[in-house]
Order: structure tokens, then C-alpha cells, then sequence
């Protein structure tokens, strides 16, 4: 199944993992425990059909989990694979570590971004934009970087669902629509007049 079809129900696993694994003082190991599971689901092909196939009963799933990974991950992400075999869930794997990743980040401060520009910027400039990010966000912020000659220059930034346009490409598409809003302002107008 696709992770969208397990969006909702793999939000509360993941909440429920990361309050115990919160409690516990486990977040980072838990995180590196999905990581991996989430690793070998996109790697595996038969793994992920073994997990997903509703043919396998949830006891047979568990039980190779169990002999798989035992001593591989912690006992708290241990105990929850088996929550989530016995309640059928096992699909939704990989949507619950992205949930959790993402409950931690918000928890430690992380944000992720997607920066355009259209040329490539060095690392220093890029680590400079980073945390200047960073600082107005008052978040540590990780950038995905993009190359994207159509932009012309400056930048477009993404965060969430927020985006931060500051590119030329941008900047003409903002005019191009103000000036188009003025002309037809100012022919209404004119067109008031002639009547």
C-alpha cells in the first residue's frame, strides 16, 4: 500500500511510539532503529510484500521480526513492531518512521528546507545562508539544494508549507500580474467614462 493510504493511522503509532521513547529517553536510538527499518523496506522488495501481504497471519509476521531483528534494535522499537504485527498495521512501517523522524525534529528544533538558486552556490555560502535560515527561524535547519537555471537568480526557499520567493523569475511574475491588475483597472475606468 502506499504511505498516504497510512497517513492518519501511522501519525498515532508514531505519537505513541515517541512519547514512550520520549519517557524513556530513547528518541535518538528509536529514530535510528525506524531509520534502518525504513532502509531495508525500500531496499527489499520481499520485505516490504511480507509486511504489507495480508495473506500472513499477524503471529507468523511477529515471529519473524522477532528472530530477524532481535538484538539488532532496542527492546522499546522491539515491543512496538510487535503492537504493530498484532494490530495488522505492519504496511504503514515506513509512514510511522517518517511521523516519528518528524516529531523529533519539531521536538529538537531540526527543520528541513528545499533552497533553489539558479546557479550553484560553494559551501561556504551555502553553510552562511544556512544559518542565517537558521537564526530567523531560531530552528537548526538542514537544506535540500536545488540547481535551477529558469529562476534567473536569487533564490526560492521552501519550509513547510511555506514558500519564500525571492527570485527574478519571481519577481517578473509578480510585476507581470501587477500590471495586468493596473491595465484593467484603467480600462474599467476608461470604459466608465465612455459610458
Amino acid at each position: 500500500m502506499a504511505i498516504d493510504v497510512w497517513a492518519g493511522v501511522a501519525g498515532v503509532y508514531a505519537e505513541a511510539l515517541f512519547e514512550l521513547a520520549v519517557e524513556r529517553q530513547q528518541t535518538g536510538e528509536v529514530r535510528e532503529d525506524l531509520r534502518h527499518l525504513a532502509a531495508l523496506i525500500e531496499s527489499d522488495r520481499e520485505w516490504e510484500l511480507f509486511l504489507e501481504s495480508p495473506r500472513i497471519f499477524s503471529k507468523e509476521k511477529a515471529g519473524v521480526i522477532k528472530r530477524v531483528l532481535e538484538g539488532k534494535i532496542s527492546a522499546l522499537t522491539m515491543d512496538f513492531l510487535m503492537v504493530v504485527a498484532g494490530k495488522g498495521r505492519l504496511g504503514g512501517l515506513r509512514a510511522m518512521a517518517r511521523h516519528y523522524v518528524e516529531l523529533e525534529d519539531k521536538q529538537a528544533g531540526r527543520i528541513k528546507g528545499k533552497l533553489t538558486t539558479a546557479v550553484e552556490l560553494d559551501p561556504k555560502e551555502t553553510a552562511r545562508l544556512t544559518e542565517q535560515i537558521g537564526r530567523a527561524l531560531r530552528k537548526t535547519v538542514t537544506l535540500e539544494k536545488r540547481c535551477n537555471p529558469a529562476i534567473i537568480g536569487g533564490m526560492i526557499l521552501n519550509i513547510g508549507d511555506t514558500v519564500f520567493d525571492g527570485s527574478v523569475q519571481g519577481s517578473l511574475n509578480r510585476l507581470s500580474r501587477q500590471l495586468r491588475k493596473k491595465s484593467q483597472r484603467d480600462l474599467g475606468a476608461a470604459q466608465l467614462m465612455i459610458d
